[in-house]
């Protein structure tokens, strides 16, 4: 995460500023490559394991091959692929318990500290107070991965309290056949504001000088059956690893929200903030108690009220969603921080993945974790300097 410093006075120069984020590099001698490595597992049951191999699925990589719509359609970027519907693949089962692994890994990076969170839900439960007219027999599961940058409480708070706003929308909790997308992606987008707000008042409720800056990015996953609910604001991503035949690809789930990205470099233009263009960051107004400016390096966050005003927000909170029906053949999601996808393309994490499954005869938690956990060893080896979270979400398709 990038996140600097600078006076007014310095961004006319042509030095770079200096990032706030420093560390020593960690050894990465064998004895030493966990020092500041930890990972975790979590399951969803609902049939057997023991596929080696996924089904061949019928996406390919040369197509549009998800479904991509936003809370309005009117505000849905060209950049993304358009719906594709269907399947060639093989059947999905009926059941819509398709068993689903979940596995986490994060590291410190060079840094001395960690500011990532993330958040694991097999069983993601209405809270008791949702206003639910039928109560809905799919399988709802919630991940997330959220990277702070100033301070690790908006990624703290925002990993806590996603799960319990979101738990209130009956949109997320009804039968899935009598709820549409734009239902499930207004309500996510409502959780994001709220999230926002309550990040924002927690700082401006801070005493300390420092403590009334900072924010978090956000990537989660939210699975209601078969189908796949991908959200997303900054720079942390999310990648489904495929399979069609003997071919394994990367399906780029999320576009990072940067201010060299034309929409974005438009919206913050129109919304009369200021871009550093040699650095690719957005420019705060000076801070009052210091007149330094704080220089973002992503267009979209939760939290940073420095870049924020009523109605008109230079860095947005507003997530990009997508809906993914799952096929045969996708056998893994993978959320995670920059500090992974800084160093390894997408290419490299479904290799990385698909060696993990040659390895073991069943797919389960165990998976999963093993899958995680490899991803962010790649990371280290490749030099990540970043905090790095992964979280894989590992699919057992059954045989055909």
């Amino acid at each position: 995460m990038n996140i600097d410093e600078a006076t007014p006075a310095a961004m006319n120069g042509t030095a770079e500023p200096s990032s706030t984020d420093t560390g020593a590099p960690p050894s990465m001698g064998p004895s030493s490559s966990n020092k500041n490595f930890s990972s975790g597992t979590m399951g969803t049951t609902g049939g057997t394991t023991g596929a080696s191999q996924p089904a061949s699925s019928g996406r390919t990589p040369s197509e549009d091959r998800s479904s991509t719509e936003s809370a309005n359609a009117s505000d849905m970027p060209s950049h993304l692929p358009k719906p594709l519907m269907g399947s060639a693949g093989g059947q999905l089962p009926k059941s819509s318990r398709l068993p689903m692994y979940f596995g986490v890994a994060e590291s410190n990076g060079r840094r001395n500290y960690m500011q990532d969170r993330h958040l694991l839900m097999e069983d993601f439960q209405p809270s008791k107070g949702a206003a639910l007219k039928e109560r809905c027999p799919e399988v709802r599961s919630l991940a997330g991965v959220f990277d702070g940058h100033k301070r690790h409480e908006p990624a703290e708070t925002a990993a806590k309290r996603l799960p319990e706003l979101l738990a209130n929308e009956p949109a997320v909790f009804g039968p899935a056949k009598q709820t549409s997308s734009d239902e499930v992606f207004a309500a996510i987008k409502r959780t994001f504001r709220q999230l926002d707000d309550e990040i924002i008042e927690e700082a401006t409720q801070c005493d300390i000088a420092d403590c009334q800056f900072g924010g978090s990015t956000a990537v989660i996953a939210l699975r209601i059956g078969n189908v796949m609910y991908i959200a997303h604001c900054g720079d942390s991503g999310a990648v489904m690893a495929c399979t069609s035949y003997d071919l394994h690809f990367p399906l780029r789930l999320t576009t990072d929200h940067k201010p060299n990205r034309a929409d974005e470099h438009a919206r913050i233009q129109a919304a009369n903030g200021n871009i550093d263009e040699q650095h690719n960051r957005v420019v705060s107004e000076p801070k009052p108690h210091n007149g330094r400016v704080t220089l973002l390096s992503m267009s979209r966050c939760l939290g940073d009220p420095q870049f924020k005003e009523k109605d008109k927000d230079v860095v947005d909170c507003t997530p990009e969603m997508r809906r993914v029906e799952l096929q045969p053949g996708d056998f893994a999601i993978v959320l995670a921080t920059d500090g992974l996808w800084d160093v390894l393309s997408d290419t490299e994490v479904v290799t990385v993945l698909q060696k993990v499954r040659d390895q073991r005869e069943a797919i389960d938690e165990e998976t999963s974790k093993s899958g995680a956990e490899a991803l962010v060893q790649q990371a280290l080896r490749k030099g990540t300097v970043d905090n790095v979270t992964a979280v894989v979400l590992m699919m057992d398709w059954p045989e055909p």
